[in-house]
């Protein structure tokens, strides 16, 4: 049976748009299958910063302080306190000097050994004889009766003869007798009394202050 025109492009219209996707289904797939999502981007590993080592800065050992060791003082020997007054003596000296004559007196006088004579044996027994250096230039001699220094109960000097050396500090108490100026010197440097009622002695030590030993 015939179909009327307008039923056959009905058909034609509705066939058309069934072939171009419309309506409310799902559009045709492509043949070819299910399309790939892109394949992601990978991202760049940043590659690590390698921190330096640091050098471990040497602490220097502070060197150890050495304690200076102490000088041991040596002990005077036990005695008798001992003075010194040079100014007196040269003063004496000076007048004596200048009068040509003088009398005796006691002095104490001390310095510097400059000079160690031989033992000599005079009319009052054995004799020791040394220098002392009182002012720069000046010195004295001193005379120890080594006899009456010997018989004391008390610090006997060494029984050799010379107890004194050149270097030597030395203290001194005696009798100062001026005959004239090349004849002059301090004796009675013992404990010890006659014609001079005073009593003497003679210290001799390493230096002023040290290893002092107390001979009368």
């Amino acid at each position: 049976m015939n179909r009327p025109w307008s039923a056959l492009f009905g058909a034609a219209i509705f066939a058309l748009a069934a072939c171009s996707g419309g309506g409310s289904g799902g559009g045709v797939t492509p043949s070819g299958g299910a399309t790939q999502p892109p394949a992601p981007t990978a991202s760049p590993t940043a590659p690590p910063t390698t921190s330096p080592t640091a050098t471990p800065t040497a602490t220097p050992t502070a060197a150890p302080t050495a304690s200076p060791t102490a000088s041991p003082t040596s002990t005077p020997t036990t005695g008798p306190s001992y003075a010194c007054d040079n100014a007196s003596f040269l003063s004496k000296q000076s007048a004596y000097l200048a009068a040509g004559s003088g009398a005796d007196v006691e002095e104490n006088v001390c310095g510097f050994v400059t000079e160690v004579d031989a033992e000599k044996h005079t009319s009052s027994g054995n004799h020791g004889y040394f220098y002392v250096q009182v002012a720069s230039g000046i010195t004295i001699e001193i005379v120890s009766n080594l006899d009456a220094m010997g018989g004391a109960s008390t610090y006997k000097p060494p029984t050799t003869w010379p107890w004194v050396s050149v270097g030597q500090y030395a203290y001194v108490k005696g009798r100062y007798y001026f005959d004239n100026a090349s004849s002059q010197g301090i004796d009675w440097t013992e404990d010890d009394t006659g014609s001079w009622p005073n009593t003497g002695y003679v210290v001799i030590c390493t230096d002023a202050t040290t290893a002092c030993n107390y001979y009368w």
